[in-house]
């Protein structure tokens, strides 16, 4: 991964769709993650936090996601995202909920999201999840955003990370398990695994 340059606060898909009047605005450390970076086989795609303005692009980017995909992120069989889902998956607060979203500067397709979710009753602790369109897994975004994903943690007191993971998910296995070679795993019914790790 190449790190290209700072994405100006101007850029066209900044917004993606209709502003809503209610969407929360970025905190300032989640929009200095806004940069683009080149994946391994030269595609350039843009980092930044997503917004209940993209939604349209959010549920472009879950229709490109094999039944396969949707499985190794949901645990179950998922054709469509309900209204409540999606106001919990873009309303975000970036605080004790972040998601960085991965856009093709090529296509303006929303192709990865990354999120974190604090655990309220331990604080400096958060569950992490990555989702990355079948066309462009294999590429090095996975890392990309997992990476984005940890910093942003970092800036808001997270300490800790817990990666909930079917067993056979051998790219998010394989991604945690590089980069955090020393964590904690624990065997969970339906051949769930659970990975904590610091940061």
């Amino acid at each position: 991964m190449q790190l290209i340059t700072p994405t100006p606060a101007g850029d066209p898909l900044a917004a993606t769709s209709t502003p809503a009047a209610s969407a929360p605005s970025a905190a300032p450390a989640a929009r200095a993650l806004r940069r683009v970076v080149a994946l391994r086989d030269g595609t350039r795609v843009m980092l930044r936090p997503l917004t209940p303005r993209d939604r349209a692009v959010y549920l472009r980017g879950f229709e490109h996601l094999s039944d396969r995909s949707r499985y190794m992120r949901f645990f179950s069989p998922k054709n469509t995202l309900s209204e409540a889902e999606l106001r919990y998956f873009l309303d975000v607060d970036h605080h004790d909920h972040e998601a960085v979203a991965a856009i093709d500067l090529d296509t303006g397709a929303g192709i990865g999201v990354a999120r974190f979710i604090r655990d309220h009753d331990e604080p400096d602790v958060a569950e992490v999840s990555v989702a990355v369109v079948d066309d462009h897994q294999g590429r090095g975004l996975g890392a990309v955003l997992l990476g984005s994903i940890a910093r942003r943690a970092r800036e808001e007191g997270i300490r800790r990370l817990r990666a909930t993971v079917l067993a056979d998910n051998t790219r998010m296995l394989k991604l945690i398990r590089t980069r955090w070679p020393h964590h904690e795993v624990r065997r969970r019914p339906a051949s769930v695994l659970e990975l904590e790790f610091d940061l």
